[in-house]
């Protein structure tokens, strides 16, 4: 463009011909840089509200799992404890001792509830064993296979027959927890004794999902739980 450009206007249409052709260009850059900053910052602002929405949400389902999980602590507890402060029932009471077990495994179990653990069924399973073993009784855990992530209302759909049952049983227990991604089956035999038939009233979850099967022969007592997809 500038061979022979010696006059004066020769420069100027050069230089008229030279912004013609990159003001454009130029333009469209430097309109596409700042639209990508700009989406880049709204990207960041939304990111920072989606976080600080998530996070508000989690404290509320936190406080609210909280609260439930005290109510429950306090229903699993307080009638028996009431009972005993007030003299209405005596600590010597095999039936009284019967209620304040199965009470202590249920507190157990809502405590192992809030633990941070890999298989937390496992953990709330182990705990009541744990109190079980504590009280004197032989038992046998079984896993086999992981759990699948659970909701804890189908959790504890799984686990508070067997807890009711760990709490009433004698001599022996053998606890069976066999999983898959779709299917997680809670079993629990014990000998069989006299009294009535208390399967535990387990909590049933809304969907239906969690069975509760219960028999006995007059030699064992069967218990079983079971999850599926």
């Amino acid at each position: 463009m500038l061979h022979g450009a010696t006059h004066a206007a020769d420069l100027a249409r050069a230089t008229m011909a030279l912004y013609g052709t990159s003001s454009l260009p130029v333009a469209v850059f430097a309109g596409a840089a700042a639209l990508a900053a700009l989406s880049r910052q709204r990207a960041a602002t939304a990111a920072t509200t989606n976080a600080m929405v998530a996070e508000r949400e989690a404290a509320e389902r936190a406080r609210h799992e909280r609260g439930e999980r005290l109510n429950l602590v306090s229903r699993a507890a307080s009638e028996v404890l009431t009972e005993l402060a007030r003299g209405q029932a005596d600590p010597a009471d095999p039936e009284v001792q019967r209620r304040c077990v199965r009470a202590a495994a249920r507190l157990r179990r809502l405590i192992a509830e809030s633990d941070d653990v890999p298989h937390p069924l496992l953990h709330e399973l182990r705990a009541a064993a744990d109190l079980a073993e504590r009280n004197g009784l032989p038992i046998d855990l079984v896993t086999i296979g992981s759990p699948p992530p659970l909701p804890v209302r189908i959790r504890r759909s799984l686990a508070d027959p067997l807890t009711a049952g760990l709490a009433d049983a004698r001599d022996w227990a053998r606890l069976t927890v066999v999983s898959s991604p779709d299917e997680v089956v809670v079993s629990l035999v014990t000998p069989d004794r006299e009294g009535p038939d208390d399967p535990g009233h387990p909590v049933q979850d809304d969907d239906g999902q969690v069975e509760h099967l219960y028999e006995r022969d007059g030699k064992i007592r069967w218990t079983q739980t079971s999850w599926h997809r």
